[in-house]
């Protein structure tokens, strides 16, 4: 490695000067892909030190500033990770609470300001990886970051495919009454001539009643599925 370190050191003032042969360009951009040392060398070189003026350094604090660099990297991929998965934890659990209508641990405000979240963090997603594959691509360092690109592609792809998810249903209000409660945790309703089956939570449905009382219904239900959905909010009739 060092050898090939040596020879790449003695390019690099060509590479920069665009009068090395396309083998020897191929042969320095596949090097520093995979070596930081040789990738730190350009990047001072690209800053105007002259090859000669670059202070000679012992291979302990080579590797010392190579790993702190390397070390910055991972600290900042990881955050950004986190932060996205931490944002995405707290709207599903605020998204719930809201859809049955319960704002006491987050207020109505909080989540409409929140939901923005929902749209920007994807394109930022999108963002980041389209930055990252093109510095990958540029510097030929796949090796290195295949693993913080494959991540960045599942985040991006689930957060697709639930916004897709979202945008298929379909939320109606409407005053009618229970048909038929088949379990603890199912009612039907009538809505206009159809009857659609009703995803209930277990302690508000043995509170409804079949006698012909009316109700309020909030619900959603998926575009495909018309007859079946999942309440979110119920109220009486006000009399």
């Amino acid at each position: 490695m060092e050898k090939v370190c040596d020879i790449v050191g003695d390019l690099l003032p060509l590479y920069l000067d665009h009068v090395c042969s396309d083998e020897s360009r191929r042969l320095v951009e596949e090097h520093i892909g995979e070596c930081d040392n040789c990738g730190l060398l350009l990047e001072r070189m690209q800053a105007g030190w002259p090859e000669e003026t670059v202070p000679p350094q012992k291979g302990e604090e080579v590797l010392r500033e190579a790993a702190w660099s390397i070390s910055k990297r991972a600290l900042g991929s990881a955050a950004g990770i986190t932060a996205i998965v931490l944002y995405w934890l707290v709207y599903l659990w605020q998204d719930i609470l809201a859809a049955s209508g319960d704002y006491r641990n987050f207020s109505y405000g909080f989540h409409e300001v929140y939901t923005i979240g929902s749209l920007l963090v994807p394109v930022l997603t999108l963002i980041w990886l389209a930055v990252l594959l093109r510095r990958t691509a540029k510097k030929h360092a796949w090796r290195k970051n295949a693993a913080i690109a494959a991540v960045l592609a599942v985040l991006l792809a689930g957060q697709a495919g639930y916004l897709y998810q979202q945008s298929r249903l379909v939320h109606t209000t409407c005053w009618t009454e229970v048909v038929d409660i088949p379990d603890a945790c199912h009612i039907v309703i009538q809505s206009g001539e159809d009857t659609v089956t009703l995803e209930s939570p277990p302690l508000v449905t043995p509170l409804l009643k079949t006698d012909g009382t009316v109700y309020g219904f909030y619900y959603e239900r998926d575009r495909s599925t018309l007859d079946r959905g999942r309440l979110n909010a119920i109220w009486d009739a006000v009399d």
